[in-house]
């Protein structure tokens, strides 16, 4: 470890040791803590380590490929849910790439970014969410609206205006200003 000294005053002299790791601390679901730890037990690894791989595989640092033999996961509601708090050791040289990858991916928070990694790693990029058709009462659905004919309907109009252009009159629309 690397020393700091640090004088207070005269005659008074503090030394500090600098951490040469930094800490990511992150709530994880049981689901996700299970992957976590099923795919490093796969590897031989420990999880901290596990997602370190992760990380530099998403640096293109590091050829990784998930064993075929890699088990499929299915989850309860309530494992999805609960959760358990975890920390992870980093190089602070790791802490900082792991940093700029979270901003180029929207300013993202670390955590998000183990479970996009783990949905990404298992094949599942969409997470558990489940693609099948919508049954559930309240659920939206996310095809696009049919007529009676199977035609799909077009989005109905915004009316606001066009880039680079202006109406004439408050709440006309661009054809009708013209």
């Amino acid at each position: 470890m690397k020393c700091l000294t640090i004088a207070r005053s005269e005659g008074e002299i503090e030394t500090a040791r600098k951490p040469r790791y930094r800490q990511v601390s992150m709530l994880l679901s049981i689901s996700y803590l299970t992957i976590l730890t099923e795919e490093a037990h796969l590897l031989h690894v420990s999880r901290a380590k596990f997602l370190i791989l992760l990380l530099l595989r998403r640096l293109g640092l590091v050829g990784l490929a998930r064993p075929t033999s890699g088990p499929e996961y299915t989850f309860s509601e309530d494992e999805l849910r609960r959760s358990e708090r975890i920390v992870w050791h980093l190089d602070p040289d790791l802490k900082e790439r792991l940093d700029r990858v979270c901003l180029l991916l929207g300013h993202i928070t670390p955590h998000a970014w183990v479970v996009f990694e783990l949905n990404q790693w298992i094949g599942r990029p969409l997470g558990f969410l489940d693609t099948s058709p919508v049954e559930a009462k309240g659920a939206v659905e996310l095809a696009p609206a049919r007529d009676a004919g199977g035609e799909s309907t077009p989005a109905p109009p915004t009316g606001k205006p066009k880039r680079g252009t202006r109406n004439e009159k408050p709440g006309t629309t661009n054809e009708e200003a013209a």
